[in-house]
């Protein structure tokens, strides 16, 4: 489903709204676009200015009841006991009717330990934000806060490419303090995270050159110029009367169907 967003007469797309009388569906956003995705790193703190660094994260899921539930972490933590630090949302998410169930993650627990009970933060669509949300409270040896503060859409560029109008989210982070700390991210509904600037500092740019579209977490491709062209000419055989098959493909074939097809310039 394609994002909604209602706007009184005195807002507009693009314009920040502030967090008050807007309407939003993130489900399309928060979603899992691809099961690898290489992040550069920028660091602005104080010890480590102008510091570059590449890291690998990997789209991981868990049943959970019924469910799956999704999330992300370091390649080497397999495990995912540090996934919490690796998503600006450090939670585990179930996407469910166009709803997410999210459940905050703690320091030193394998997610697979959740339980359906965990998940007690529901973005639903059309959630308003009359006042800042609760996305999550990680757990450490103290608890941090995450608030969704307001939104805007605006382009982004990574490169030579223009993701057009991503999704802003403009966070509030409660870290053993009264006042928070502000952090950043950009939403594409192409791409998922394309960008995070920390409260550290610290920003992070998804690599677009190096970006596969989703294959292992859905088993089939969902993107690219020659799955389009398959689909029309299979439903040109569908309407003469041949046999019409949807095949899942495998990992390979989707890497090599979109390593071509990735080279628009505006998005």
């Amino acid at each position: 489903m394609r994002i909604r967003i209602i706007v009184l007469a005195l807002f507009s797309i693009g314009t920040v709204a502030n967090g008050q009388n807007s309407v939003i569906d993130l489900a399309d956003y928060f979603k899992p676009k691809g099961d690898t995705l290489y992040y550069n790193c920028i660091y602005n703190s104080f010890h480590a200015s102008g510091l570059h660094d590449t890291i690998k994260l990997v789209w991981r899921k868990i049943p959970i009841d019924n469910d799956t539930a999704y999330y992300i972490s370091s390649a080497n933590d397999t495990t995912g006991i540090w996934a919490q630090l690796e998503s600006f949302s450090g939670s585990a998410m179930i996407f469910k009717n166009d709803t997410i169930w999210l459940a905050s993650l703690t320091e030193n627990q394998s997610p697979t330990e959740l339980t359906k009970k965990n998940f007690t933060h529901i973005l639903s669509p059309g959630i308003t934000f009359l006042k800042p949300f609760d996305l999550a409270k990680l757990k450490w040896s103290f608890i941090m806060e995450v608030f969704i503060k307001d939104y805007e859409f605006e382009d982004v560029s990574i490169g030579n490419t223009v993701l057009k109008k991503c999704l802003k989210l403009n966070l509030m982070v409660y870290d053993r303090s009264t006042t928070p700390d502000k952090s950043t991210v950009w939403l594409s509904q192409d791409y998922g995270t394309v960008k995070w600037i920390r409260t550290t500092g610290r920003t992070e740019v998804l690599d677009l050159t190096r970006f596969k579209k989703n294959c292992h977490l859905h088993g089939f491709c969902v993107s690219g110029r020659k799955v389009q062209i398959e689909i029309f000419r299979q439903l040109i055989n569908f309407g003469s009367g041949r046999k019409f098959t949807v095949s899942k493909a495998r990992p390979s074939q989707c890497r090599k169907t979109l390593a071509a097809s990735e080279q628009t310039t505006v998005l």
